[in-house]
């Protein structure tokens, strides 16, 4: 069988990768029944569909003909590096500093990730960005995320 479409090919295996990955991940929790499903079944019919979907594509890549076999194109290297940088910096922000500090710093390395950010437009999107995830996440006591940074006691 001769691929025909390298960017599907590719696409597919990333899909099938991640979904069964993450359906591994799934299977950890408790499943539950039908009935009543515990907290990993939902995450395993997400993962199996974008595993089946993944399958889907690959498929479609071994069979259908495309345009001079759908090169890849160019890496784009810098988003690529900011856009994971943001969610590293976020992850270790975020225990530190509180969302107050962890969203704004990732938005602003979202924005430097991309080609002519002025550090005017950057502030300006970070607390924006703190703005909206205040006002969706909440500010409450029982906030999905640590506002304010951790105080260490002892």
């Amino acid at each position: 069988m001769r691929i025909k479409s390298l960017r599907d090919f590719l696409s597919g295996l990333l899909f099938m990768a991640v979904g069964v990955v993450f359906a591994v991940g799934a299977g950890a929790r408790e499943l539950g029944s039908l009935a009543q499903p515990g907290p990993g079944f939902f995450a395993l019919g997400l993962a199996l569909t974008l595993a089946l979907l993944g399958l889907a594509v690959w498929f479609k890549s071994m069979t259908i003909e495309t345009e001079r076999g759908d090169p890849l194109d160019p890496m784009a290297w810098r988003a690529l590096l900011g856009v994971v940088c943001a969610v590293a910096a976020f992850g270790w922000a975020l225990p530190r500093w509180g969302a107050v500090g962890g969203v704004p710093l990732a938005a602003a390395l979202v924005a430097l990730a991309g080609s002519g950010a002025r550090w005017r437009e950057v502030a300006l999107l970070a607390l924006a960005a703190l703005v909206a995830s205040a006002l969706i996440v909440g500010l409450g006591p029982s906030a999905a995320l640590p506002w304010w940074p951790a105080t260490r006691s002892g």
